[in-house]
């Protein structure tokens, strides 16, 4: 299965970084390319966007701070790329309560 993760701050990191371990394809994407360096080193896949990312994805995971960055970045990715992404994939949204 092909995940694609967006948002890796303290805890989406290493919920990325677990995936990667349990054997998954991951591709993420953050607005800070730089918050992907250890994950890119383990086997992750960089996208460009999160439409490229969603686009890459079976599942697709977003890690975002507050519910007023879920709403932007959940429309880009699962409404723009819906055309990209393949029949019966999942979007899936966590964050810190």
């Amino acid at each position: 299965m092909r995940l694609g993760f967006i948002g890796l701050g303290n805890l989406g990191a290493h919920l990325a970084g677990s995936l990667l371990r349990e054997g998954f394809a991951v591709t993420v994407h953050d607005l800070h390319e730089g918050a992907a360096g250890r994950l890119l080193e383990a086997g992750a896949v960089w996208a460009g966007s999160a439409r490229d990312a969603a686009a890459a994805s079976d599942a697709f995971i977003t890690c975002l701070p507050s519910a007023s960055t879920v709403t932007p970045s959940s429309s880009e990715a699962a409404g723009r790329a819906a055309p990209a992404r393949p029949a019966g994939s999942r979007v899936r949204g966590c964050r810190r309560v």
